[in-house]
């Protein structure tokens, strides 16, 4: 490798550290969005028993009763259809780790290689993580 190739080799290097760092940890960020959007705020949550438990027990008797005498009362909107599924995040979350090795071997065949290198480092690191899989 010449001297000229090395702040490139290194802005790519950075480049797939990034990448990568998004690819692996985009699905635990997605999990973590969806926790903190369900978990109540903690000045909902009751961490003390209610003393007046006896009254709220009459209190929904009272309710259900009501709910019996009128049951059109009891009928719920229709929930919204869930969204439709992304095939193209479903690909990627899929084949994310060849997906990565692939970029990985190309960027090492081009820094060892030149640009015939991009091809051979691609096509091996993807035999590779197949082959390792099997």
């Amino acid at each position: 490798m010449t001297t000229n190739k090395l702040p490139l080799t290194i802005l790519f290097g950075l480049l797939f550290a990034v990448t990568g760092g998004n690819a692996f940890a985009g699905e635990a960020l997605d999990q973590l969005k969806d926790w903190a959007n369900t978990t109540p705020p903690a000045s909902e949550i009751k961490t003390t028993p209610n003393p007046d438990a006896a009254n709220m027990l009459k209190s929904s008797l009272a309710l259900d009763t009501k709910l019996l005498a009128n049951p059109a009362g009891t009928v719920k909107a229709a929930e919204p259809p869930p969204p439709a599924p992304n095939p193209i995040k479903e690909f990627i979350s899929e084949n994310k780790t060849t997906i990565f090795g692939a970029g990985l071997g190309a960027y090492l065949g081009f820094a060892l290689f030149g640009p015939v290198g991009i091809l051979l480092g691609a096509i091996f690191m993807i035999g590779f993580i197949k082959m390792a899989a099997v």
